[in-house]
């Protein structure tokens, strides 16, 4: 549901892409318990694509 959500207002690849990283946060923060990170949404993704209208 969440990733049909994502696919609704941003295109596939970059789902793909936000996907994967909050999988890989995940993983870490399942095998490091005590770091705990309270800021989150730290990556920027951003496409430049030319001649948009």
């Amino acid at each position: 549901m969440l990733e049909q959500l994502l696919l609704s207002v941003i295109p596939a690849y970059i789902a793909a892409e936000v996907k994967r990283s909050i999988m890989l946060k995940m993983a870490d923060a399942c095998q490091s318990s005590t770091k705990r990170s309270r800021q989150r949404f730290h990556e920027l993704y951003v496409q430049r694509h030319n001649n948009v209208r």
